[in-house]
């Protein structure tokens, strides 16, 4: 008995490429991105330059994003304390 084709691109030419391999063209293509060396001065150089370029929040927006966390945090809460002591009362009378 034989298996239905699961593959999309079966039949249209495409080889199946798994994330570990490497295609024959892409290693002719030079596709393959090697790291380079960095030293741990130049690392740390650059990495003081992105921070330098991050958007940090206000005061202001922390703090009402902290506090909108933290309400519907506690709306949550309330709202699975009543599903759950829902739900256990229904089973409660069902089980007897």
């Amino acid at each position: 008995m034989a298996r239905a084709s699961v593959s999309k691109t079966e039949g249209w030419g495409f080889e199946t490429l798994h994330s570990c391999h490497l295609s024959v063209e892409m290693i002719k293509l030079n596709w393959i991105v090697t790291m380079s060396k960095t030293s741990p001065l130049d690392f740390m150089r650059q990495v003081r330059q992105e921070i330098g370029k991050v958007t940090w929040p206000t005061r202001k927006e922390t703090m009402v994003t902290s506090i909108m966390v933290i309400i519907l945090s506690v709306i949550a809460a309330i709202f699975f304390l009543a599903a759950d002591g829902l739900i256990s009362f229904i089973i409660g009378h069902i089980l007897g």
